[in-house]
């Protein structure tokens, strides 16, 4: 019976444990997506997955050496997955800052310094499910209790973690996670047992060759027990004084010399001028004089481009801090393609999806709209716009959640319905083909066009870049949205212009009028934009000032504007972006196919 007994302790520990696993793992994601990219999360899943495969590998040779054991190895297994979470966060520029995901393929050394990376975050999870699975083994008849243990406090961890990414720096973060671990084996330290005094000072009897032999090892076990008793010891104070460094010395995390936020910095007197830390990763602000935005500015405009602080998440581009003005030096915003829509119509009810940095709202604002629903995921950015921007608030809400969300809860139609920008200057490329962006598939832009006003409007910019890829992309799918609506002839709902680096689409609910093509017309001649698609588009009104490389763009544009029996047999140069799969980037113009509901756009 008492083989089967079960420290009550036990569980407790392995409650800690799991607790500080789970968290463990959630504060990778967000150190991985700080200091290299975003996409490193499926990276911290498969070392976690590996990590417990290797132990359940480890346990199924030596489980039985291990059990025997189990009262020394147990906590020796627990303290140790303390010190090594601790240690990797003192390594943090090796672990973190010793390769560039950017330069992997270019350089051998950085593919081996992720191959080292990857086996240091390795051993936590080992050391961790080591624990718990041999001590599954070992009280497997007490496995319901364990289990429930296990996951509560699996739970618990991820919980901890929601709160404690609010208010602790992710530098600080994994020195109180490795507490619960440290807990968890101290607890099950084991004590030493006393020896009377009495049989200390006995005689030591006379004895034969063979009772000298059994009495041997009976005589070492008080040695053993001591050794083991310091080798516990040690570790754990090891641990402890990494731990309380940590706490309270936390180290920089290290960051991609091509994060956003890295090149930012290095302007004249960039400084840093606030921190706030959530769940959706670290807000950054920046201050630097030199810094403008102004993207695809028109190379008509004479006036000034007004100083703005910029936001950074986790290291990568947020948006543009754009506080409501209405003087002079705001007016740049109408020299961009931009304020197409405004152009055409004077929209009052505007819902705006990711609201960013607020820039957007500024414009709505400042071309006359009085009811303004901001959507944006991120809740800090949304806390921040809110409460430092100097919005009205009896025309401006906003509201952190899915955009998508609050299209499907309004029961009121928009005038206006502004996307946020796809892709970046230059081109999206590399790991930025692999961001997922679900707001812009068929399915989106139909709840959206059921939630338009008669002649509302939706409208999405994106980057230009070469060979074309977002822009055929967002073409593509506007004429399959238009097509499925049951209109044959979407060139009579669609509108595009370019400038020498952004293009704006603008999709329209009723056709387009006479009045709104002659407006647009004034509008890209003042602006010296290009125009790029309106009903009747003459092919001399495509490069009046910014020429491309070459006319392939517009040779794919026309096609997918085509009838469809002009495009039979080119189905395979064009494709369309869909919720229910993830669509990467296309790298050339012959991998862009046709669209279809199976499949969704990343930006």
């Amino acid at each position: 019976m008492n083989a089967d007994k079960i420290n009550r302790k036990i569980p407790v520990s392995i409650g800690l444990l799991s607790g500080s696993i789970i968290a463990f793992q959630l504060l990778l994601m967000q150190v991985l997506s700080q200091s290299q990219w975003n996409h490193f999360a499926y990276m911290v899943i498969s070392v976690a997955l590996l990590g417990f495969g290797a132990s359940g590998t480890l346990l199924s040779f030596v489980r039985k050496q291990l059990i025997s054991r189990i009262h020394r190895v147990l906590p020796l297994l627990m303290l140790l997955c303390a010190l090594s979470m601790a240690f990797l966060f003192h390594k943090a520029s090796l672990v973190f800052g010793g390769f560039d995901a950017y330069l992997i393929f270019y350089e051998k050394q950085h593919y081996l310094n992720l191959l080292v990376s990857y086996l240091l975050l390795f051993i936590p999870f080992f050391l961790g499910g080591t624990a718990i699975g041999l001590t599954y083994s070992r009280y497997a008849a007490h496995i319901g209790k364990l289990y429930f243990a296990d996951l509560a406090g699996s739970g618990a961890g991820g919980l901890l973690m929601l709160l404690f990414f609010w208010h602790v720096s992710p530098a600080t973060l994994p020195f109180a996670i490795a507490l619960l671990p440290l807990a968890a084996g101290l607890l099950l330290f084991p004590r030493l047992r006393k020896t009377s005094a009495t049989s200390a000072q006995e005689p030591v009897p006379v004895t034969t060759s063979a009772s000298a032999s059994t009495s041997a090892p009976e005589a070492a076990k008080p040695k053993a027990a001591l050794i083991v008793t310091v080798v516990l010891a040690t570790t754990a104070l090891a641990a402890l004084v990494l731990i309380l460094t940590g706490l309270f010395n936390p180290g920089r995390l290290p960051a991609s010399e091509y994060k956003s936020l890295s090149r930012t910095l290095l302007l004249p007197n960039a400084r840093i001028t606030d921190t706030k830390y959530s769940p959706f990763g670290e807000l950054t602000r920046v201050n630097a004089p030199a810094q403008r935005y102004a993207p695809g500015l028109s190379l008509n405009y004479y006036g000034t481009v007004p100083e703005s602080d910029m936001l950074f998440n986790n290291g990568d581009w947020f948006g543009p801090l754009l506080p409501f003005q209405t003087g002079e030096e705001v007016r740049f915003m109408e020299y961009t393609t931009y304020a197409l829509p405004y152009v055409l119509q004077n929209p009052r009810r505007v819902f705006i999806a990711h609201a960013g940095a607020g820039h957007f709202t500024s414009q709505a604002l400042q071309q006359g709209a009085t009811n303004i629903l901001a959507v944006e995921p991120h809740k800090a950015a949304a806390d921040l716009l809110r409460k430092e921007l100097g919005f009205p608030q009896d025309k401006v809400r906003f509201v952190s959640g899915t955009p998508r969300y609050y299209l499907q809860r309004s029961r009121t139609p928009f005038d206006l319905m502004v996307l946020p920008q796809v892709g970046s200057f230059g081109g999206g490329g590399g790991m930025s083909a692999l961001e997922e962006q679900y707001l812009f598939t068929t399915e989106a832009f139909s709840l959206m066009w059921n939630k338009l006003s008669h002649e509302g409007m939706v409208t999405a910019t994106v980057w230009m870049d070469h060979p074309p890829r977002n822009s055929l992309k967002m073409a593509a799918t506007l004429v399959q949205v238009v097509k499925h609506q049951g209109i044959e002839n979407p060139a009579t709902h669609i509108l595009a212009v370019r400038s020498w680096s952004t293009l704006t689409f603008v999709l329209k609910k009723g056709e387009v009028t006479k009045a709104e093509v002659e407006a647009l017309r004034k509008f890209c001649e003042s602006r010296q934009f290009d125009l790029v698609l309106y009903p009747g588009i003459r092919a001399w009104e495509r490069e009046r000032f910014n020429a491309l490389e070459d006319s392939s763009f517009f040779t794919i544009l026309d096609t997918l504007f085509a009838p469809a029996g002009e495009i039979r047999g080119k189905e395979s140069a064009l494709r369309k972006p869909s919720t229910s799969q993830s669509q990467n980037t296309l790298r050339n113009q012959s991998s862009l196919l046709k669209p279809s509901t199976s499949q969704s756009q990343n930006t």
